[in-house]
């Protein structure tokens, strides 16, 4: 016999190959500031023949996260249904603001294996401040255990990428929500500056607020009004 597949085929033997998958799916991959979404962990044998397993723990991470302008406030978890037909039980770390992270173990008082499916369904709000863009979700640091207390290798799936899409005002010039008078006010300059021909608003929008075809006098009048705190409303 050939030495040097014996070694290979010894080499290999000896590898602790991943034997299980940990993936997120969300119910949604766009979404407005201050709405909720869900997020769903999946477990599933990665490279059969997979051993068998009884808990999981995981880490759902957001991507990019400024904690000073958070994307997501919280996350909340349910068990999933391959959890709960287990008699499995789901924990939380809670939301780490700073890290933009939640930790997550699926466990119960008995040896019963989880079958392939779902075994968390998360719950994420996205702040009512967070700007349009997009972010992942990522599953990270998996961990596995048999029934009695082994390791089990585990990979996870791809980061689930979410868009955030924010609807605009037309009377918000600057695209900065106007939910304070100061943002109000600095639209209100915005439009006059735009009017006497120093445009500063974002690509692609109009000094034009009642859709005549016009930026003028009229428009500048409408963003004043909101600006005052009344509704944004065009007349023509």
């Amino acid at each position: 016999m050939n030495l040097r597949c014996c070694a290979l085929l010894l080499w290999t033997a000896g590898l602790a190959l991943p034997q299980s998958q940990l993936a997120g799916t969300a119910t949604t991959t766009t979404v407005a500031p201050g709405s909720t979404f869900g997020f769903s962990v999946q477990w599933g044998c990665a490279a059969p023949p997979c051993s068998s397993v009884a808990a999981s723990q995981w880490t759902v991470a957001a991507a990019p996260w400024n904690p000073a302008s958070p994307i997501l406030t919280s996350m909340t978890a349910a068990a999933g249904t391959a959890a709960t037909a287990a008699g499995k039980a789901i924990y939380s770390g809670g939301f780490n603001g700073a890290a933009g992270t939640e930790a997550f173990v699926v466990v119960g008082q008995n040896q019963n294996q989880l079958q392939p499916g779902q075994i968390a369904s998360l719950t994420a709000t996205v702040s009512p401040t967070a700007p349009a863009g997009t972010f992942t979700l990522a599953i990270t640091g998996p961990s596995t255990a048999d029934p009695s207390g082994g390791t089990v290798m585990t990979t996870t799936g791809p980061p689930v990428t979410i868009t955030i899409q924010v609807a605009f005002s037309f009377c918000d010039v600057l695209h900065n929500g106007g939910a304070t008078p100061q943002a109000r006010l600095l639209d209100l300059q915005a439009e006059a500056n735009w009017l006497v021909g120093n445009p500063p608003a974002p690509a692609g929008s109009t000094p034009d607020r009642n859709g005549d075809g016009v930026g003028d006098a009229d428009d500048g009048q409408i963003v004043a009004n909101w600006a005052a705190g009344q509704a944004c409303t065009a007349k023509q």
